[in-house]
């Protein structure tokens, strides 16, 4: 499937609003746009990556043929939509931008990936891909003239491992701030005895491209980087919850993934704070900005029914993973508003139909009585938010059985709380229940069995 990049320019004002223009740029191949930045003349500049040996570079830009493989992309749009310079910047292997910035003389800064020996380069820092090690991705960062027929500088940037740029930010004195995410910190420019492992580099370039301090950051993905005026870099991104500081501001995490944010001084020299943030699925830092105050405006992703939320515009994730058929299939609605976003099971009371239970996967059993229009937690008693499995007594209605991965849980009052019961030598992923009825000489009664399914 071809992908086009679609440019437009909004406009906004007191009575009304429109698209001053709307463009397309691209060739033969796919394209992707995936950073933008404006400069006070109203010129747009967008990068990316192109597939396509025909993608619409100018004549005198620094590089008018295509690498191969893919190349990253820098274009410069007007303020009529009309393209004023398009360059590739790539060599013979996989390049893409992912950020870009302009410095107050209107000079672009770029930064991305590249793993092609032969990238183009101009007064490197690093002059060798991997410094010479293998043929792993590095960072890129690359400074062009206003006019974009000139390379000021570029340079790879990394360590002994895959290193791959987020974002780029320039201060007033035309500083170039890089967030780097590295497989290995040993290597990398700037540090000494560095450790082996992964995290995020914040690397301060000159305005001629000479090192001016590497910053690590151990563990995380970065997603994107910013300043403030007093030359304090925020930085937001992603991390497990596993490897979060105990020590850390911010608020209950228990998914796989949290958003962050850190802060460190202009020197580079520390961090000044940290924060993460989440819920019990996943959450992502992608996009930041700063305002005058030193506000920290973060953008990302999340997949957690219960993000924590202050003055919501959307107070629900507004997930639709339940649907609703009530003519035999023939028509379904979506159940809006669930509080949980991964319902892994779904028993009904074999006499009331309109009582469900819900066994969920990021915040535990869910019980509604009328017909999953609303719901309340029914956790009560059990360790853990995954359950694997749920089952109910076909006889006894109050009973249900629920399983964790490595525990059975019984109600006897529908999910008004719940014992532990049993501990399986293996992961659960199934619960059947099984009713034998035996009749005696002065009473009937029931057994039951219960049956556990292991991988």
């Amino acid at each position: 499937m071809k992908r086009l990049l679609l440019i437009c320019l909004l406009a906004g004002m007191v009575h009304a609003a429109g698209t001053v223009f709307s463009t397309v740029l691209a060739g033969g191949g796919q394209e992707y746009a995936t950073a933008v930045a404006s400069d006070a003349a109203g010129n747009t500049y967008v990068v990316g990556l192109t597939y396509s040996p025909d993608f619409p570079v100018t004549a005198g830009a620094v590089q008018t043929t295509f690498g191969g493989t893919c190349d990253a992309f820098v274009t410069k749009v007007g303020p009529d939509g009309k393209v004023v310079w398009s360059t590739y910047l790539g060599g013979i292997l996989d390049d893409w931008a992912t950020g870009v910035a302009l410095d107050s003389a209107g000079n672009v800064l770029v930064t991305g990936w590249t793993r092609s020996a032969n990238f183009p380069l101009a007064n490197p820092l690093r002059g060798t891909l991997d410094n010479g090690a293998s043929d792993d991705f590095d960072a890129f960062v690359a400074k062009l003239d206003p006019t974009g027929s000139k390379l000021l500088y570029s340079t790879f940037l990394g360590g002994q491992d895959q290193d791959g740029a987020a974002g780029i930010a320039v201060d007033s004195a035309g500083n170039a701030y890089v967030a780097v995410n590295s497989n290995s910190a040993a290597g990398y420019p700037g540090t000494q005895n560095a450790p082996d492992q992964f995290g995020i580099f914040v690397s301060k370039l000159a305005p001629q491209g000479t090192l001016v301090y590497s910053y690590f950051h151990p563990t995380g993905a970065a997603g994107a980087i910013a300043l403030d005026a007093g030359g304090n870099v925020y930085v937001t991104g992603t991390n497990g919850s596993a490897s979060l500081s105990t020590t850390m501001a911010g608020f209950p995490q228990s998914g796989v993934s949290q958003a962050i944010v850190f802060k460190i001084s202009p020197d580079g020299s520390n961090k000044l704070y940290e924060t993460a943030f989440g819920g019990s699925v996943q959450a992502a830092g992608a996009a930041i900005a700063v305002n005058s105050a030193g506000e920290a405006w973060v953008a990302g992703s999340t997949s957690s029914a219960d993000f924590p939320l202050v003055k919501p515009l959307q107070s629900s994730l507004g997930a639709r993973p339940l649907w609703k058929s009530s003519d035999g299939g023939t028509t379904w609605a979506p159940l809006d508003n669930l509080p949980f976003a991964i319902p892994q099971m779904l028993v009904v009371d074999p006499t009331t139909p309109t009582t469900l239970y819900a066994a969920t996967a990021d915040l535990g059993v869910f019980k509604s009585l009328d017909g999953g229009a609303t719901w309340t937690a029914a956790s009560s008693g059990i360790a853990g938010t995954n359950i694997a499995a749920l089952a109910i007594d076909p006889v006894h209605s109050q009973t249900l059985y629920a399983a964790t991965a490595t525990a059975v849980y019984k109600t006897v009052n529908g999910a008004g709380n719940w014992t532990a019961i049993n501990n399986p030598p293996a992961a659960i992923s199934q619960l059947t229940v099984a009713v034998q009825e035996s009749v005696g000489a002065l009473q009937a009664h029931a057994g039951v069995t219960i049956f556990v399914v292991t991988p």
